[in-house]
């Protein structure tokens, strides 16, 4: 696999916020495959200035995938287990997983907590009620 180019990255991100991921399901598709590109052939230390700029738009599309799981699922960690690669690059994937396993008390893991809600629109739609 050939390492992508500063410009292709951008390219890509700025046509992505072109669509809107509420419009149709199509375009919250983009959103999410693109998530998926990056998380494969991208890794978050590639071209760091330029991911921050795009990630309040992907945590937005994330965030209203999430709304369309809701409504056919009563489980938001599956949404998170299914889109793992996707969330991972929103939210910090160990605070996630401590926050899965954890059975008894939300107190045991409320310093995850504390920094999951403010990672993003994802993060605080998901952890937000704890």
């Amino acid at each position: 696999d050939k390492a992508p180019v500063q410009r292709e990255v951008v390219g890509l991100f700025r046509w992505i916020l072109t669509l809107r991921a509420k419009a149709s399901a199509e375009q919250l598709r983009c959103f999410v495959e693109c998530l998926k590109w990056r998380s494969r052939f991208a890794p978050p230390t590639t071209f760091p200035f330029e991911w921050n700029l795009f990630v309040p738009s992907f945590n937005c599309a994330m965030e209203h995938a999430l709304k369309n799981w809701q409504k056919a699922h009563d489980d938001d960690m599956s949404f998170l287990a299914h889109h793992e690669c996707e969330v991972k690059l929103l939210m910090p994937w160990h605070l996630v997983l401590a926050v899965r396993r954890e059975t008894q008390s939300w107190g045991n893991v409320g310093e995850a907590l504390n920094a999951l809600v403010p990672s993003g629109s994802l993060g605080a739609r998901t952890f937000g009620h704890a």
